[in-house]
């Protein structure tokens, strides 16, 4: 984004033949346009800076010509969010046109009490919705899996399971727990197997990919399932052997849990357009972590939804390369 600093002095008269009102943006005695005010609103969320920071940011940049109060930052918030119902819209409407969605949800806090941010995207758009429990209620009011009519990659969230027509599991959500076996237990390592054989089937899919493919054939899908079959009979032997009654019933849940979702975990083999991981959701919710220890969450209720209607058009038009526009 460039900024090209100006000033200017309007002086308004009126007469007795003065038919026109003042426009409403001139009622102040000092007024800002549209370039600073989204550098204001960039600053301040996408970048995490608190109003006394972007006041002093501006007020250096600008050799004190900018000298913008904490109030007037606060109301370029709110004025930015409420113009940007218009394009919430729009990102909904293509969040659930589109073939699949990642979702995910991550914590932060209003005045001291956990609150959390359930997050929608596809590759172009990204949609933060802010709530003050999990569960259910939360995802019914957003409206958003409730109408979605495609697949929904996530990180093994049973309870979404019943929304789109597919669901994908994340394979590296998949692999932080087969890999935790594997540190843990020195009895097995089928996990690690289990883990190292979905990355091979990525990798196989990439090359596939370049050459047109849409998906594997029924034959290469057989024998993958196959392979998958074999490696749950091996994690059966295996876990028979494990010494700890605490990781012995922690392994038999994560073997029932892959033998039970072997369609979730394994839809990406299908079709080759849904992605196989959920680490995209993953990065667009990173931020929310770095809002909240910089500044350590929201005041209100209002703070945490206007917070969530900036980012989702920020990080969408970052998305849809916008940014240097």
């Amino acid at each position: 984004m460039t900024v090209n600093l100006y000033v200017e002095k309007h002086i308004f008269r009126r007469t007795k033949n003065t038919k026109n009102r003042l426009p409403k943006e001139y009622y102040s005695d000092v007024t800002y346009n549209n370039d600073l005010k989204a550098l204001v609103v960039t600053l301040g969320n996408y970048y995490s800076l608190g109003y006394s920071k972007v006041k002093e940011l501006l007020s250096d940049f600008s050799n004190g010509i900018i000298n913008i109060s904490e109030g007037t930052v606060d109301h370029i918030y709110e004025e930015f969010s409420i113009k940007s119902e218009e394009t919430i819209n729009n990102i909904t409407n293509n969040i659930l046109n589109g073939k699949y969605q990642h979702t995910d949800e991550t914590s932060t806090n209003e005045s001291g009490k956990e609150t959390y941010y359930r997050g929608y995207a596809n590759s172009t758009n990204v949609l933060y919705k802010y709530h003050h429990h999990k569960g259910d209620n939360p995802i019914e009011e957003d409206n958003i899996l409730t109408r979605f009519l495609g697949t929904i990659v996530s990180d093994h969230e049973v309870g979404i399971f019943k929304y789109g027509t597919n669901n994908q599991d994340c394979i590296i959500h998949v692999g932080r727990y087969c890999i935790e076996g594997n540190q843990n237990i020195p009895e097995t390592w089928w996990q690690m197997d289990f883990y190292r054989f979905l990355l091979k089937l990525e990798r196989e899919r990439k090359i596939l990919i370049k050459f047109g493919r849409t998906s594997f054939t029924e034959e290469e899908i057989r024998f993958i399932e196959e392979e998958y079959e074999e490696i749950l009979k091996r994690a059966e032997e295996q876990n028979e052997e494990i010494l700890s009654t605490y990781w012995k019933e922690k392994e038999e849940t994560l073997l029932r849990r892959f033998k039970k979702y072997k369609n979730t975990i394994l839809l990406f083999i299908h079709d080759f357009s849904i992605p196989s991981d959920n680490n995209f959701m993953e990065r667009c919710l990173r931020m929310i972590k770095g809002k909240t220890k910089i500044s350590g969450g929201f005041r209100s209720n209002k703070g945490g939804e206007r917070f969530g209607n900036i980012m989702s058009v920020i990080k969408t038009a970052k998305l849809r390369k916008f940014n240097n526009q």
